[in-house]
């Protein structure tokens, strides 16, 4: 088995703090030619999601993020959880609709893969129904399907 990497993203805060750290490190997995594959949903990068691949450079001893080269098809989704006792239903709830997440429970925040499998209305349909209840917000840093991106 080929033995996962961590790449890191600059991150760029807004006038807020947001978001709340400057750089985000990811798994990825090496592949031909010195490219890699992220094995992991970003919580906060928004250039690449799991499963595109990317180029990177290196600077004191970390892989840096330097360009996507090839996308995955994947549509990226981040949910802020205001509702913590929620947060397994929301999750069973998505993950039922065929998408992979992962949660950070210090910023109630889950990082959400859309697969091109999965229907991203479906999704997007569940994710307002519970933003309308106050259950949580999102956003869509990058929408793949449907030719969108």
């Amino acid at each position: 088995m080929t033995e996962r990497k961590r790449v890191f993203f600059q991150l760029i805060q807004d006038d807020e703090g947001y978001p709340p750290v400057s750089a985000e490190s990811l798994w990825t997995i090496p592949v031909q030619g010195g490219r890699f594959v992220l094995d992991n949903v970003p919580f906060f990068a928004r250039d690449a999601t799991i499963g595109d691949t990317i180029e990177v450079r290196e600077e004191e001893g970390r892989l840096w993020y330097r360009a996507t080269v090839d996308r995955s098809g994947n549509s990226l989704l981040r949910v802020i959880m205001y509702d913590s006792a929620k947060i397994t239903e929301v999750t069973t709830a998505l993950r039922s609709l065929g998408c992979e997440t992962e949660l950070s429970e210090q910023h109630r925040l889950l990082a959400v893969s859309v697969p091109a499998s999965a229907s991203l209305p479906a999704v997007q349909r569940y994710l307002m129904d519970m933003a309308s209840r106050d259950v949580l917000d999102y956003e869509e840093p990058l929408l793949r399907q449907d030719g969108i991106d």
